[in-house]
C-alpha cells in the first residue's frame, strides 16, 4: 500500500463531512428562504385583506339609497297619493321606478304581512344624491267595493294603507328595493277638516323595509368575488422552492417555527 493511501481516505473523510455540512447549511437556507417568502406572502394577503375590505367599504358607503317619506293623500274622485323619495346615498339612482296601492281596513294588520303586487304610477327618472323627487298620482284600491272618495261614517275608524315600493339602480349596476307602508287613521272629525283643506297628512309608519336587498353584504361580495379571476394561492418562488427542497432533502420538518 502506497504511502498516500491514508491521506487520500483522511481527505475523502473529510470533504464527505464538508460537503455533508454545506448540503445541510443549503437545506436549512432553502428552508429560511421558503419561510421567509411565505411570511412575505402572508403580509402581502393580509395587505390585500385590508385594502379589499376598505374597498367594499367604500363600495356600499357610495351607493345610492332611495327612501320613501309618507306624503299625503287627497279624495277627489279616486285617491290621490303624493309620495316623496330621497336619494341619501353619495351617487346617483339611475331608473327609479314606483309603485304604489291603497287599501282601507278597519281590522288589524300583522306585521309579518307580505307585499301585495302593485301597479306602477308616474315614470322613470334619476335621483341625485340628496335630492328629493316628489311624484303624486292616482291608485286603485285592492278592495273594489270600497268608495274612498265617499268616506262616511262607516270608515270613521278606518285606516287607509299604502303600499310603496321603489326600485332602482346604483353607480355598480345592481338593482335596489325600498318598499314602505303607512297608514292614515279616520277619526271621524279630523277628515272632514283636512279633508276640506284638500290633502290629509296625519300619516303613521306602519313597516319601512329600505334597502332590503342590501340586508347581506357578505352574500354580495361574494358573489363579486366570484365574478373576479382567481388569484394563485402561493407565489411561483415559493413553489419552486418547495418542489426543489422536497426532492433534494424530503419534506421540512413539521412544527412550530
Amino acid at each position: 500500500m502506497a504511502w498516500w493511501t491514508p491521506w487520500i481516505f483522511i481527505a475523502a473523510v473529510f470533504q464527505a463531512i464538508f460537503t455533508y455540512f454545506g448540503i445541510r447549511y443549503v437545506r436549512v437556507q432553502l428552508i429560511l428562504t421558503r419561510r421567509a417568502v411565505e411570511d412575505t406572502r402572508d403580509a402581502s394577503l393580509a395587505t390585500i385583506r385590508a385594502l379589499e375590505h376598505e374597498r367594499r367599504k367604500s363600495r356600499r358607503e357610495l351607493r345610492a339609497y332611495v327612501s320613501i317619506s309618507p306624503g299625503q293623500i287627497r279624495f277627489s274622485n279616486g285617491l290621490y297619493i303624493r309620495i316623496v323619495q330621497k336619494n341619501s346615498g353619495q351617487t346617483p339612482a339611475r331608473n327609479v321606478r314606483l309603485w304604489a296601492r291603497a287599501f282601507i281596513r278597519n281590522t288589524k294588520i300583522r306585521k309579518d304581512f307580505a307585499f301585495p303586487k302593485c301597479p306602477r304610477v308616474g315614470g322613470t327618472v334619476t335621483i341625485q344624491p340628496d335630492q328629493e323627487y316628489i311624484i303624486q298620482a292616482k291608485v286603485d284600491d285592492t278592495n273594489k267595493d270600497t268608495v274612498f272618495f265617499n268616506v262616511t261614517s262607516d270608515y270613521a275608524k278606518s285606516k287607509v294603507f299604502i303600499f310603496t315600493e321603489s326600485t332602482y339602480t346604483d353607480y355598480t349596476g345592481r338593482d335596489r328595493v325600498t318598499c314602505a307602508c303607512w297608514y292614515y287613521h279616520f277619526s271621524g272629525t279630523n277628515v272632514n277638516r283636512e279633508m276640506a283643506e284638500g290633502w290629509f297628512s296625519s300619516a303613521y309608519f306602519f313597516a319601512d323595509i329600505h334597502n332590503f336587498i342590501d340586508e347581506d353584504p357578505e352574500e354580495e361580495d361574494h358573489e363579486y368575488e366570484r365574478n373576479q379571476p382567481k388569484p394563485l394561492s402561493q407565489s411561483a418562488l415559493v413553489a419552486t422552492l418547495n418542489r426543489v427542497g422536497d426532492i433534494l432533502f424530503g419534506a421540512p420538518p413539521k412544527g412550530p417555527r
